[in-house]
């Protein structure tokens, strides 16, 4: 497991341009190939006006060694047959040619048509040899067919074009394979981004997969730890504001029942001193929550200093039977 992110992004670079040269090289390869058959055609036919313009030159006596001579200087193998069926044959590869050569070509090439050859390998079905052409050439006054076959195929000489293509194979398949890499790579940020939009916005049920133990391994699990923590605080909180309301919604209830209370002209006044201190207690409840509240936001910024003390229970139980006296009054309840 690759456990770096500096790892695995220059794992990828490395990957991504070994892909590029593959592919770019293959491509320019059978580019070029391609070329180089789609234009030798068109070479063979400027060799074969070159072959009948130094016969018009030089005028040989003996046919066979004027072939033999051009075929030595181009590299080309070669037959001529004239419309006696007289055939001349020169070069390593004139053979094949001759028996490839049928009847209906030979015809159609007396007529002024051109002809290609292309000699396949019987055993494979796959081109053994290069492309052999054929036309009508004139030889003094006799007309000859003419075919010529390059010895091998002619070899690319144009560097700087195999150099461009090939570079520019390598940036277009180096640019595909890197976006896709980078939207690879890119992927868990996005998903850390929209997670951290979701916690601003209150949502702390989120959670991201952690799937690799490199950096953004550990900052989504980080990620998960904070939403874990908040979604705790969140409960604590709800929890508090829930507790902190029942606090004061009680004295307040008290206060306000005591005060009804005192607007009854029943009321005596020892009930009413009564009541009246009840009503005095509550609202120093009241205040002493609002100190204790005070106090609690300083110990949660840890500026206050903490002095813990006893505080008897039946004290404070006796206060809440007296503060709730209204109500359980009211139900006509004995406590």
């Amino acid at each position: 497991m690759i456990r770096s992110l500096y790892v695995r992004i220059t794992a990828t670079f490395l990957i991504i341009v070994l892909i590029s040269i593959g592919v770019a090289f293959l491509f320019t390869n059978q580019l070029f190939k391609r070329d180089a058959r789609g234009q030798l055609p068109d070479q063979l036919h400027k060799s074969i006006d070159r072959i009948e313009q130094m016969y018009a030159v030089s005028e040989p006596t003996s046919m066979k060694q004027f072939l033999e001579e051009m075929s030595s200087l181009q590299g080309l193998s070669i037959i001529a047959v004239n419309s006696s069926n007289r055939l001349v044959e020169v070069g390593e590869r004139s053979g094949t040619m001759v028996e490839s050569l049928t009847y209906e070509q030979l015809t159609r090439v007396f007529r002024g048509g051109r002809v290609r050859l292309d000699l396949l390998d019987q055993e494979e079905g796959e081109p053994a040899s290069p492309p052999a052409v054929g036309r009508l050439v004139k030889f003094g006054n006799e007309n000859w067919v003419l075919f010529v076959q390059p010895n091998r195929f002619p070899q690319n000489s144009n560097f700087i074009w195999t150099a461009v293509t090939l570079l520019v194979n390598l940036l277009v398949v180096g640019c595909i394979l890197i976006l896709v890499a980078a939207r690879y790579l890119v992927r868990p940020l996005k998903m850390m981004t929209d997670a951290a939009t979701r916690m601003t916005e209150g949502d702390f049920t989120v959670r991201l997969p952690v799937r690799c133990g490199d950096e953004l391994g550990e900052q989504a699990e980080s990620m998960n730890r904070m939403a874990l923590g908040l979604s705790r605080l969140e409960m604590i909180r709800q929890d508090f504001v829930s507790n902190v309301s029942h606090e004061i919604q009680s004295p307040l209830t008290s206060i306000g029942g005591f005060a009804e209370a005192l607007r009854s002209e029943e009321v005596t006044n020892a009930e009413r001193d009564r009541y009246v201190s009840i009503i005095k207690q509550e609202s120093t409840r009241l205040s002493r929550l609002s100190e204790n509240l005070l106090n609690l936001a300083s110990l949660d910024s840890q500026q206050h200093p903490f002095h813990p003390k006893l505080y008897r229970l039946d004290r404070q139980l006796r206060d809440v039977v007296l503060s709730c006296e209204p109500h359980w009054l009211t139900k006509r309840q004995t406590v």
